[in-house]
């Protein structure tokens, strides 16, 4: 078992499905429709094909960002997902929200921070931007959560919205965006067929698994409180195997959450989502805490929707269900 870290998270078995929930509703799981990307044509080189600058790239909140080279000292104001896809293109963020506090914790980028680690620009809602005017970036990346500081952020460096929410439904269309915004579209389809393969071999890895019939959750601690994610949030664990997923099963209740946003009581957790709690509602009496079932790693494993967050999250789910 991984150490657990001051923010971590956990993943439950129950032995068998929760009976008797009424069906989960009906989800529209498909990424919301942004503008495309404006790409300047690409030059040719030889034999080679070289990304050409500046490039015009129409971000989530309809600007047009002018690129004028590739980005280098970049600065992201979201812990989450980003900086996962600025390591996958190779490129080292210069400042992080939450850095100290969170995202230098995280045991999945580990290998990257040994490198070099990104300054702290402050909170995600309470962003140090003197901090980052001194960081002098070449470019900033922010949430559509934070619209309200748009103005201040492109006052500093050339500011670009992405849609996180939608990143959440679609890692796919994140790497094809970071790509366009890095100029590295030729790494796309490595880096896709990279974690597809990881994907694949952990759903083959965890047959005799599925063959068991339990379920899995996945729920966030934070102090006292437990914020669950919902399986519209981890399409990497929760899809059958011929859709790209490890083909695992939530309990029916667990379907019925929308968000994390809510936070739920330990008795919550025991009587809506491991029906076999019925009885009880401490968790020194769950089931999956009895057996063993519990397992606590990091917040890297909610980084499904990003390439490298999904396959050390991929890999610590079939090295803990395989035990």
């Amino acid at each position: 078992m991984k150490k657990t870290m001051k923010l971590f998270a956990l993943l439950i078995i129950s032995a068998s499905l929760l009976a008797g929930c009424s069906e989960s509703p009906g989800r529209n799981n498909k990424p919301n429709t942004l503008p495309p990307a404006n790409e300047a044509p690409a030059l040719e080189s030889g034999n080679e094909t070289e990304p050409a600058w500046p490039r015009t790239y129409v971000d989530a909140l309809g600007n047009e960002v002018v690129i004028k080279s590739k980005p280098e000292k970049v600065v992201s104001t979201f812990h989450a997902m980003f900086p996962d896809y600025f390591y996958s293109f190779d490129i080292h963020p210069l400042a992080v929200a939450a850095a100290e506090s969170r995202f230098h914790h995280l045991s999945a980028y580990q290998e990257f921070l040994s490198v070099s680690k990104p300054e702290d620009i402050g909170l995600a809602n309470a962003l140090n931007f003197e901090k980052i005017l001194s960081l002098a970036p070449d470019l900033i990346v922010m949430t559509k959560l934070q619209e309200e500081v748009y103005p201040q952020l492109s006052q500093i460096a050339p500011t670009i919205t992405i849609d996180h929410a939608q990143i959440n439904t679609d890692w796919k269309y994140g790497v094809n965006e970071f790509a366009k915004i890095f100029g590295e579209e030729d790494k796309v389809d490595e880096i896709i067929n990279l974690v597809e393969k990881t994907i694949a071999d952990g759903a083959e890895s965890l047959a005799n698994f599925r063959n068991k019939n339990e379920t899995v959750i996945f729920l966030a601690v934070t102090g006292k409180q437990l914020f669950p994610y919902p399986v519209a949030q981890l399409q990497t664990v929760y899809n059958d195997v011929d859709k790209g997923g490890l083909g695992l099963t939530a309990p029916e209740a667990y379907n019925n959450l929308d968000d994390y946003s809510q936070p739920l009581s330990l008795e919550t957790v025991a009587a809506e989502y491991i029906n076999q709690l019925e009885e009880t509602t401490v968790w020194k009496n769950m089931d999956a805490v009895k057996n063993d079932h519990v397992y606590k790693i990091d917040r890297s494993i909610f980084g499904f929707n990003a390439p490298i967050g999904t396959k050390f999250g991929v890999n610590f789910v079939v090295d803990s269900l395989s035990e």
